[in-house]
């Protein structure tokens, strides 16, 4: 695609937007955090093609300025109760785009929530995570399949473990030639010594 097709559809580039997700239930606009009052002032998504995507969100307004006691002031939208907006495991999509074309760049989990008093300024939380292939790369596992299967049966067998939907060119799925011994869990899977294009859909 040139670059005057990427133009016009994308408004010439004017006007770059974004959503923040946050949650696995419920409609769009309730997810969106924006809706739900965080100002979030720099978003930040890196795609490596060795380990896990990454994510993070600096917000704002994370003080509860409201509370004339100083002592019982508190960072928003953060604890252990499920009910916590950026509690640890939950799932974060986030869209980027140009004025009303956004489309979903990256679905992860909250890893790390940081906060920062600077000087001067009301306090900041980072909010920060992986993309779902994360939850693949905490162990290795020895694996072995029967010659009989298929690429696309191994790779799936693995991604319904991490509720993972997974696509396939069927002119590339190859029936196992030998056993494969190990397979490190990853976003990458090496399958004996052949090379072969495996999509995973996050």
């Amino acid at each position: 695609m040139d670059i005057k097709t990427l133009e016009s559809e994308y408004q010439k580039f004017y006007t770059p937007t974004f959503k923040i997700l946050v949650g696995e239930n419920g409609e769009e606009k309730e997810r969106n955090i924006v809706n739900k009052g965080v100002e979030v002032i720099s978003l930040n998504v890196d795609n490596t093609l060795d380990g896990a995507d990454t994510f993070s969100f600096t917000v704002f307004n994370a003080f509860d300025i409201t509370n004339k006691d100083i002592t019982k002031k508190e960072v928003l939208w953060f604890g252990d109760d499920d009910d916590s907006l950026f509690k640890f495991g939950k799932q974060v999509e986030i869209k980027l785009g140009y004025a009303n074309n956004i489309k979903t760049l990256m679905i992860g989990l909250i890893t790390s929530v940081k906060v920062d008093f600077p000087s001067g300024s009301p306090p900041q939380m980072e909010v920060s995570g992986f993309d779902l292939s994360y939850k693949m790369m905490k162990e290795k596992k020895p694996r072995s399949w029967d010659d009989d299967r298929t690429d696309s049966y191994v790779v799936k067998n693995i991604a319904e473990e991490y509720s993972l939907k997974t696509s396939f060119d069927d002119d590339l799925d190859y029936f196992l030639t030998e056993k494969v011994s190990k397979i490190r869990k990853s976003n990458i899977l090496k399958l004996s010594s052949r090379k072969k294009k495996v999509i995973l859909n996050f």
